[in-house]
């Protein structure tokens, strides 16, 4: 878990790596809520329609790092502690590194974090900390 840092202006969450190949990417998913037993992923990015406006998370990387942001039309600053604990603070993050030479032959569906996982053999109990 980790909780949004407000930095000039701007509500991100980032973390360096060491360096992925240049032709890889990343997939982000944010646990947005828990059904039964498992947890609910969304594919960032990902609009909220809220009753307070809309809220857009994101996110961009490079090589070495990557960024998730928290923002939309909503004044974050604004908004109350309830607010914040249910979409800034303690936040669940998934973050899946994609092997390029995978990409142009996978036959899944990158928005489904668990078909991901299985199509890509992840073992998600040995899942690094932000």
């Amino acid at each position: 878990t980790a909780s949004f840092q407000s930095v000039n202006g701007k509500y991100v969450i980032s973390k360096s790596f060491n360096a992925i190949p240049s032709t890889d990417v990343i997939l982000v998913y944010r646990k947005s809520g828990v059904d039964g037993a498992n947890a609910v992923w969304q594919q960032i990015p990902r609009t909220l329609f809220l009753p307070e406006g809309e809220l857009d998370y994101d996110f961009d990387f490079t090589r070495q790092d990557f960024a998730i942001y928290a923002g939309g039309n909503i004044d974050i600053a604004a908004q109350n502690a309830a607010f914040k604990n249910s979409y800034l603070n303690n936040q669940t993050f998934r973050v899946v590194f994609v092997p390029a030479a995978a990409t142009g032959r996978a036959n899944v569906d990158y928005s489904n974090y668990e078909e991901v996982i299985k199509y890509y053999n992840i073992d998600d109990s040995k899942v690094g900390k932000l």
